[in-house]
């Protein structure tokens, strides 16, 4: 069973706030449905005043429907951030050329232009540093994000005709990034792993930076009575571990933090937990993120990446 199969209409929205169009909207438009959070800013903290789930409609993103919602929710006009999910973009790991600051992006392009697909005039790419100490060698490396340049388009055209005012485009690791550093303590290091149907995304931090990430297959199947698939899970995290330890030169990190569709407590199980030397939970997002009145766990969870989108904090890139 997918996700769709197992998503309560009581949990594809929490919207406990009085309208006001201040605050960022982070939106994820992802396979299988289109999820949403507000933040905004109160006594000088940052608090969710809203997230909902919005499944996708016959295959197709459910946009009418969003632009009434946002709309309903007075967040017309609203800053946005947009978190494009893996599916949509490549991520590549590699050295950074050895040229000024002004030319990285064009002698990028052409260093990574046999790596894409889609060919380089109808690519766009962006890129950020990995920190001084994540190469054993003290190479510096770089992150390149690669994505159609029709894809981010056609994202723009949404949002636009939902009446959001667009500020920024992130990638699903730096939104995870910044959900990471609002309930967890990173400062020892940690991984976030975040389990979809039939995928999975890891991402190691530590002082609030990305030194590793990877995505991988995984026979999971996202439904609420669907096991995590023990031997691949933990198989696929002990080689990114052992990566950022033996080729970064990295300490362990102290936890492994898992979210994402239908992630409870009791589906890490006592051989996961065993078979790795951090510790290994939930993300619990429900007594750490600020927030007014209840909501689920489960649509904190189905709404991980869009939450962090909308935690974004300007200076940070």
């Amino acid at each position: 069973m997918g996700m769709s199969d197992n998503l309560p209409a009581a949990l594809a929205r929490w919207s406990p706030w009085h309208k006001s169009s201040k605050g960022l909207v982070g939106v994820e438009i992802g396979s299988e449905g289109l999820a949403f959070a507000h933040t905004n800013v109160e006594g000088g903290a940052t608090k969710l005043s809203l997230c909902e789930f919005l499944l996708n409609q016959d295959g197709h993103v459910p946009e009418e429907q969003f632009r009434h919602r946002i709309e309903e929710l007075g967040l017309t006009g609203c800053a946005c951030n947009v978190v494009l999910p893996p599916h949509e973009y490549n991520l590549l790991l590699v050295e950074a050329p050895n040229v000024p600051a002004e030319e990285m992006r064009e002698a990028v392009r052409w260093r990574i232009k046999d790596l894409v697909t889609t060919p380089l005039d109808q690519t766009l790419i962006d890129i950020f540093h990995l920190p001084k100490d994540s190469s054993r060698s003290g190479t510096p490396m770089l992150y390149v994000v690669t994505t159609p340049s029709e894809t981010v388009m056609e994202t723009i055209r949404l949002i636009e005709d939902a009446n959001l005012t667009l500020q920024y485009i992130d990638v699903t690791e730096l939104a995870l990034r910044n959900l990471a550093e609002s309930v967890a303590d990173d400062q020892r290091g940690l991984a976030l792993v975040k389990l979809q149907q039939g995928r999975g995304s890891l991402s190691l931090l530590r002082h609030g930076s990305l030194y590793l990430s990877r995505q991988f297959e995984l026979p999971y199947n996202g439904g609420l009575l669907d096991d995590l698939p023990e031997d691949q899970l933990v198989l696929e995290l002990q080689r990114s571990l052992d990566y950022y330890e033996r080729q970064m030169g990295q300490a362990p990190p102290s936890a492994i933090y898992l979210c994402g569709e239908n992630i409870t407590a009791d589906k890490i199980t006592d051989s996961i937990r065993n078979s790795l030397t951090a510790n290994v939970d939930v993300l619990d997002m429900s007594s750490s993120l600020s927030f007014n009145g209840d909501v689920d766990d489960a649509l904190l969870q189905l709404c991980a990446t869009a939450i962090g989108g909308a935690l974004r904090r300007p200076e940070v890139a």
